[in-house]
């Protein structure tokens, strides 16, 4: 097996930036993603709370972060997921689904996976209605009718984005009110073409099963949407590894990224709810620097 002083698991903006910061330390660093680097910042249209940036593309942004990492010596691999990550012998074992690997310290940057709503239809119609993700379906609506679920920032944006492309959106939101930045919110509000419906939630989806072209709500209101956008939250990646987690899974670390494991860190969406870009990098690189000190001083 092939030995890295460091593995990250993850390449969104804590992973990647966690690799800039191990790489400049002099660590041998793996950086391995199960899709491609970027995470959910490099779909989204316009990035506005960076610092430094007024408004950025997203892919823009984070193709930044991966140029820097590489060009400090990080090795990157893409469509390789990792599946677990042990002990063995005073090392890490890092086992992927094309590899197993040797490391002195490991950084968990893993992320989440969208929630699902869990009613009826959302199985059926995955992919043919139902999505995760606006901007990466949401040009296959251009003038339809859609809904977007969900109160967060992550919802509203979605909803302003495909406020631009589809005739009418409709915003679903369970709760009395927006939980989003007053910003957004701000934009949401003043788009007339975008229908908000509080405290409403989704009973069913339903079509000709080929297509969802209907969404039953729970108060017995129909609603026809050629598309619905599902965005109620994120479950965290983190079966790979034994260490101590929250109730939902979230993996519980210290204030500098440290889990109930020596030489395990986490960072990132992986140990918080609705982390943001900004977050996640500082969480990476204080990951990287924990996992330098435990490497040149610790272990």
């Amino acid at each position: 097996m092939e030995y890295y002083d460091v593995i990250i698991a993850g390449a969104g903006p804590a992973g990647l930036t966690a690799a800039i910061y191990a790489a400049r330390g002099g660590l041998g660093t793996l950086l391995i993603e199960k899709m491609i680097c970027g995470g959910q910042p490099a779909i989204a249209r316009r990035v506005e709370n960076y610092p430094g940036f007024e408004s950025i593309d997203g892919w823009e942004l984070i193709r930044s972060f991966y140029s820097q990492a590489i060009a400090n010596g990080t090795e990157i691999k893409e469509d390789e997921e990792v599946l677990n990550v042990y002990k063995s012998e005073g090392f890490k074992v890092v086992e992927t689904d094309e590899d197993r690997y040797l490391a002195g310290a490991v950084i968990i940057a893993s992320g989440g996976r969208p929630a699902k709503l869990k009613v009826s239809g959302e199985e059926e119609y995955l992919r043919k209605g139902v999505h995760y993700c606006a901007q990466c379906a949401g040009y296959a609506y251009q003038n339809k009718k859609v809904a977007v679920i969900g109160g967060g920032d992550s919802a509203l944006t979605a909803a302003y984005f495909m406020s631009d492309i589809a005739e009418n959106v409709y915003l679903i939101v369970r709760s009395a009110e927006l939980r989003s930045e007053k910003v957004i919110v701000g934009k949401v509000s003043k788009k007339k073409d975008i229908k908000i419906l509080m405290k409403e939630e989704v009973d069913s989806f339903s079509g000709d099963g080929n297509r969802m072209n209907r969404i039953v709500l729970k108060s017995g209101r129909e609603l026809e949407a050629d598309a619905a956008f599902i965005y109620i939250g994120f479950v965290p990646n983190s079966g790979m590894v034994d260490v101590d987690k929250n109730s939902e899974g979230y993996i519980t670390v210290d204030l500098n990224m440290k889990t109930s494991e020596k030489g395990i860190f986490a960072c990132g969406n992986v140990i918080r709810r609705n982390a943001q870009i900004i977050s996640s990098a500082g969480e990476g690189a204080i990951a990287a620097l924990s996992a330098l000190y435990y490497l040149k001083i610790e272990k």
